[in-house]
């Protein structure tokens, strides 16, 4: 636009008052030029993003608290070496302890621990305790100690199986018959040869028991035997021990090996079962002297004793001496090696009377094998089979 232009237009607006024409505000606000004008140091306009969406603040949940709950076996001998499953909820880097005493960690996880149970010199129940960085929670009462019986005994008893041979008994040959008898036992150096001699290849005169031991009562009133298709119990005797008298050849059966079925006793007494107790020897026969015939025979002094098969740990040969009455004499027993045959020492009479009665217990012996886990004791119940006859004094 010229100057003579924009002269000619203010003239024109003074002519009309000195107003301005109603124009758009955009229009209005231009310079003649056409420019808008500018705030003088007006910032220049951006756009700020929108801030991200944050989680609502405050005191974060507090983790699981540690828990010991279950052990598995809470039992065991005081020398230790028992390997223990711990339950529960547990930290990290754990560290446990039997009555104080560290035990072995084997493996760890947030709910499982396995341990080595610690000597310890207590005999009965201790805390558990498990401790991981500033926690730690105890089990009161959470394991229980046995005196230790490693390579001693722990279990002890019989499954006998007698045979009565000859038909030469007044009322005709009797009926086999079976009886057996079992204890849990401290630490003992007992074992069941010690009821005829102090060990193998040993004789006694006129001695019963050889050595002892002490019961642990487990509070029950019979314990029970599992065999392949039928179980038998044996009843309290009152001293901590059991015993029974089992129907031969129905309950008890040669050649066959028995369970111990799971003890149920009082609270302080661990449930444990014990595999393969006893097993009962199969039948043999008696050779020498001759007992399974219709008659009796003669015997020296030196008694020369055989008799079939072999596999047992030992053989009993007990022999009664009755007068010709049949009033008790005396008695004498060897325990020998399972070889075949032995000669019933000579020396071991004090006399020898002609037409005594000679009562002529053999026995072929298998005794247990395993441990027991209360105080890992020797399993020495033994199996018996007993061949009975009867020969008279030469």
């Amino acid at each position: 636009m010229s100057k003579n232009t924009r002269a000619s237009m203010v003239a024109m607006v003074l002519s009309l008052g000195g107003c301005w024409p109603l124009i758009p505000a955009a229009e209005r606000d231009r310079d003649l030029y056409g420019a808008a004008p500018q705030e003088p140091n007006a910032p220049e306009a951006t756009t700020e993003p929108e801030p991200e969406p944050t989680e609502p603040t405050g005191p974060s949940e507090p983790s699981e608290p540690m828990d010991l709950r279950t052990l598995e076996p809470d039992f065991g001998s005081n020398g230790g070496a028992r390997e223990v499953t711990l339950q529960g909820h547990f930290g990290r880097d754990p560290e446990v302890l039997f009555g104080g005493v560290p035990a072995a960690v084997l493996e760890a996880s947030e709910d499982t621990l396995t341990v080595v149970a610690p000597f310890s010199d207590v005999i009965g129940w201790v805390d558990v305790t498990v401790v991981s960085g500033g926690d730690r929670v105890t089990l009161a009462d959470g394991f229980q100690y046995f005196e230790d019986a490693t390579g001693r005994a722990g279990l002890v008893g019989e499954v006998s199986y007698l045979e009565i041979v000859g038909d030469y008994w007044f009322g005709g040959r009797g009926a086999p018959s079976a009886w057996a008898s079992l204890a849990f036992t401290e630490p003992s150096d007992w074992s069941y040869e010690q009821n005829y001699a102090a060990d193998v290849g040993r004789c006694a005169y006129d001695q019963f028991l050889f050595g002892s031991y002490d019961a642990l009562d487990p509070g029950s009133s019979s314990v029970t035997m599992v065999g392949p298709s039928r179980s038998f119990a044996i009843q309290a005797d009152g001293t901590g021990a059991f015993f029974g008298v089992p129907e031969a050849d129905r309950d008890v059966v040669p050649g066959t090996t028995y369970d111990l079925a799971a003890v149920n006793g009082d609270a302080e007494w661990p449930s444990f079962d014990v595999p393969a107790v006893v097993q009962v020897p199969a039948r043999f026969r008696v050779t020498a002297p001759i007992i399974d015939q219709s008659y009796l025979t003669w015997q020296r002094r030196a008694i020369d004793v055989a008799w079939t098969g072999s596999g047992g740990d030992y053989m009993i040969i007990e022999v009664w001496r009755n007068d010709s009455s049949g009033y008790y004499r005396d008695r004498a027993a060897c325990v020998v090696p399972d070889t075949g045959s032995y000669q019933f020492p000579p020396g071991i009479w004090p006399s020898w009377t002609p037409g005594d009665q000679l009562h002529l217990k053999v026995g072929r012996a298998i005794e247990g094998s395993g441990t027991v886990p209360t105080n890992d004791g020797e399993n020495r119940v033994t199996g018996i089979y007993w061949v009975y006859g009867v020969t008279l004094a030469q």
